[in-house]
């Protein structure tokens, strides 16, 4: 369990340095809109997990979706395409009956 989790923290900061370079962002723009420098740069080096709370403020900062940041680190992480990880999500939310459509 401890590799797996590590895995996805190192896979959580791969992602948001992935999306911080494709949108042509400095660390500093996005730490200075979400959180700390230190914290942030522990995030993006897989030194740190994030909370709820925080994805959804480096999210804003990077002007995307938190599923999207998380949709991304868990392509990563797990080596699966992101319309598997989609579809798997469906798939287990709708036998629940919890997948809406509107």
């Amino acid at each position: 369990m401890t590799d797996d989790r590590s895995k996805s923290t190192s896979s959580f900061g791969a992602a948001l340095r992935t999306i911080r370079l494709e949108k042509d962002l400095s660390m500093h723009d996005v730490y200075k809109k979400a959180t700390g420098r230190t914290y942030y740069s522990a995030l993006e080096h897989g030194r740190k997990s994030p909370t709820l709370a925080k994805i959804d403020e480096i999210a804003e900062a990077l002007g995307i979706h938190p599923l999207a940041l998380l949709l991304l680190t868990y392509t990563q992480s797990t080596d699966q395409p992101m319309l598997y990880l989609i579809a798997q999500a469906k798939v287990e939310l709708a036998e629940l009956g919890l997948w809406t459509e509107s």
